[in-house]
């Protein structure tokens, strides 16, 4: 387990544009939903930033907005192998 912070789209972006030169583990590092769960959409209260314990094969966490029929919600997206 290890701790990382949860960034921008465009940082784990360039994390997964950069494993295509310099793979991990032999493996390019792809885009995957983090859990079902769907989050509050505050602007007020940012996600960007938080401290979360995830397992040792995520490089990285951002947060996706979505909508559907009850309303806006956030979830949570991953870099992996």
């Amino acid at each position: 387990m290890k701790t990382i912070l949860i960034g921008t789209k465009s940082q784990a972006d360039k994390i997964i544009v950069e494993s295509l030169f310099k793979p991990v583990n032999g493996h390019t590092l792809r885009a995957i939903r983090y859990d079902m769960g769907k989050y509050k959409a505050k602007p007020d209260v940012p996600y960007v930033g938080r401290m979360l314990t995830v397992t040792d094969n995520v490089y990285a966490m951002y947060v996706a907005r979505g909508k559907d029929a009850d309303g806006p919600y956030c979830r949570m997206m991953c870099v992996t192998v």
